[in-house]
Parts: structure tokens; sequence; C-alpha cells
């Protein structure tokens, strides 16, 4: 689930594995095998990974469809 909505919001971002493994601070091969699901996300690199492509954490797990972050009341 967290492999493939990296790479949905990479994607749809029309960048390549290289240029977002360097964006968010991993090696091409390590980001290549998380989106594959052959390699684990450490909480560091998927709370890098919701920042670069401005996304939920929620969304990245699967907790929600909504990939936006919503603002809360708070925040406006």
């Amino acid at each position: 689930m967290i492999g493939e909505r990296i790479r949905k919001a990479r994607v749809e971002r029309n960048e390549t594995l290289n240029k977002a493994a360097e964006q968010i601070g991993i090696q091409k091969g390590s980001l290549s095998g998380i989106e594959n699901g052959k390699k684990n996300i450490s909480l560091e690199t998927l709370i890098k990974t919701a920042d670069h492509f401005n996304v939920s954490l929620d969304y990245l797990t699967g907790r929600s469809e909504i990939p936006e972050i919503l603002e809360t009341e708070e925040k406006k």
C-alpha cells in the first residue's frame, strides 16, 4: 500500500526515481524497493516522503483516500 501510494505521488509529479530519492534523502535503490514492496520504510523516511510530495501520512499508510493535507481550524 505505502509503496503504491509513493509511486503514484511520484508519477503524478513526473519525477524520476533518482530525483525523488535525492529530494527525500535516500538511495534510488531504496526508493525502488519501497515502491515495489520489497523494502520497509522507516518512520523518518516516511515523514520526509510525505513532506516532499505534500501528502498526509494517513494517505501514504492507507488510512485515508484523500492525499491532500487538510487544514484544521486551528491552522487557519
